[in-house]
C-alpha cells in the first residue's frame, strides 16, 4: 500500500532453532490498515484496526459551533463546494450516473441536487477542474474546465458558465493549465493562476487577471512570489489579493 497503508497481514511461523521464518499465511483485509495489530486473542484471532470506506460529503455547522449536517447525497463524490450569494444553495463539482462531470447544485438544509443546465456550441461536455467560484451578483461561476471528449492539444482554460442555464464562455486560450479563480469585488474582473510565458518552471504559478467578459490577461504578481494553496481572494473593497505562497501568506494590489 501507498504511505502507511496495507490491505493484507501476513503470518509467518518461527523456526526453532532457525534465524528464519516461513510464510504460512496471507490475510486479506476487506478494509485498509494503518498497519496497527492489536494483538492476538486466546482463541488464536487477530485484532487489526481497519480505516472505514471513505464516503466524502458535503455538511453544513451553524458558525457558533453544533451537530453538522449532510446535505449532499449518498454515493456521490462532491469536490469544491461553494454558496450560492443568497445562501440557499450550495454548488459543487460531481460526477452524475453516466461518469460526466457536472457542477450540480443542493439546497442547503439538504435535498436532492440538480444539475446547472449547460448548453454546448460543440460536441461534448465540459470536464470541471479546480477553481470554482461564484460572481458578486451570484449568476456566473467562473470554472477552469477542459472540452470533452478530450483533444490532445487541449489544457485546462477558465470559463465562465452561467449559473440559470446558457452556454459557457471559454476566456483563455493557451497551452498551461490555469487554476484557482477569484473574482474582483465589483464582478468586472476574473483573476486566475496559470504558469507564466517567461518560466521553464512547470511549478511556477502566478497570478493574472482578465475582463469578465473577455479578453487579454495580464499578469499582476512576480515569479518570485510564486502562488501555493488551493484558494486567494479580493478584498471586499477591491483593492488587494490576499494569497499563499510557500508558507507565508502575502497581499498585493
Amino acid at each position: 500500500g501507498s504511505s502507511n497503508y496495507s490491505n493484507a497481514i501476513s503470518v509467518y511461523r518461527l523456526l526453532p532453532g532457525l534465524s528464519g521464518a516461513e510464510e504460512i499465511q496471507r490475510i486479506k483485509l476487506p478494509k485498509i490498515s494503518l498497519h496497527m495489530i492489536a494483538g492476538w486473542t486466546k482463541a488464536n484471532e487477530l485484532g487489526v484496526f481497519m480505516q472505514m470506506m471513505e464516503d466524502p460529503a458535503i455538511y453544513t455547522v451553524q458558525v457558533d459551533g453544533g451537530k453538522a449536517v449532510r446535505v449532499s447525497p449518498v454515493d456521490e463524490w462532491p469536490y469544491f463546494p461553494r454558496w450560492s450569494k443568497d445562501g440557499e444553495r450550495i454548488y459543487y463539482r460531481a460526477m452524475d450516473k453516466k461518469e460526466e462531470t457536472w457542477i450540480f447544485h443542493v439546497p442547503a438544509s439538504g435535498g436532492n441536487p440538480e444539475k446547472v443546465p449547460v448548453h454546448f456550441e460543440f460536441d461534448g461536455r465540459l470536464w470541471y477542474g479546480s477553481g470554482l467560484n461564484i460572481s458578486p451578483d451570484g449568476s456566473m461561476m467562473a470554472a477552469i474546465a477542459c472540452k470533452e471528449p478530450f483533444e490532445p492539444e487541449e489544457n485546462h482554460d477558465l470559463w465562465t458558465i452561467p449559473l440559470d442555464g446558457g452556454r459557457p464562455t471559454r476566456l483563455t486560450f493557451d497551452e498551461t493549465v490555469e487554476a484557482h479563480t477569484c473574482w474582483s469585488s465589483d464582478g468586472r474582473t476574473i483573476f486566475f493562476t496559470d504558469r507564466p510565458n517567461t518560466s521553464k518552471n512547470e511549478k511556477t504559478h502566478v497570478i493574472y487577471a482578465i475582463p469578465a467578459g473577455g479578453g487579454e490577461p495580464r499578469q499582476i504578481s512576480s515569479e518570485a512570489d510564486t502562488i501555493s494553496g488551493l484558494s486567494m481572494t479580493c478584498s471586499p473593497d477591491g483593492k488587494h489579493i490576499a494569497f499563499f505562497s510557500g508558507n507565508t501568506a502575502k497581499i498585493i494590489p
